[in-house]
């Protein structure tokens, strides 16, 4: 995640970015990517569940 946000993306395409973690560590990416969607970032994520 950290390299995808280092260079400030206007676009971020994540696929299954929560899918490997616990609730709580998904539960903080999500609360990221809101934070950067209200920055004006757009986020396509794709999820299985």
């Amino acid at each position: 995640m950290a390299r995808a946000l280092i260079s400030t993306p206007k676009l971020i395409l994540a696929d299954e970015p929560t899918g490997s973690l616990n609730s709580i560590q998904g539960e903080e990416i999500m609360e990221i990517f809101k934070g950067l969607n209200d920055e004006g970032v757009t986020i396509i994520q794709i999820i299985h569940s």
